[in-house]
């Protein structure tokens, strides 16, 4: 008795994959992904890695709190380490920034902020 052939699609040239798209289409489908889907989405491959990152690095939105200086968990020292890596990373994670904001919690008007 002859198998049937299960017709597959990666050699059916009318079967349009997700990277034959237009660049647009595809970034706007990953507007869609949640952060954790965008994390997982960075290991697929290096054009998933680059829309990913095109989501994450977006909008960057960092906010100081009131903490000891001296604590490597605070925010400022946080904030910090992330700036230090968008701006000497091999990967220009730069070029995704669309909005930056830096705001700074009402208690912590007091406090110095120094580099």
């Amino acid at each position: 008795m002859a198998s049937a052939s299960v017709p597959t699609t990666a050699n059916d040239p009318t079967v349009k994959r997700f990277l034959d798209l237009p660049l647009e289409t595809q970034k706007h489908a990953f507007t869609y992904l949640s952060h954790q889907d965008l994390l997982k989405a960075l290991r697929v491959s290096s054009q998933f890695f680059a829309l990913a990152c095109a989501q994450l690095y977006r909008d960057l939105d960092f906010k100081l709190t009131n903490s000891d200086a001296h604590d490597e968990s605070s925010s400022s020292m946080r904030t910090a380490e992330a700036l230090q890596t968008i701006i000497a990373s091999d990967y220009n994670y730069g070029q995704y920034i669309k909005s930056f904001r830096l705001t700074m919690d009402p208690r912590a008007a007091t406090s110095e902020i120094t580099t």
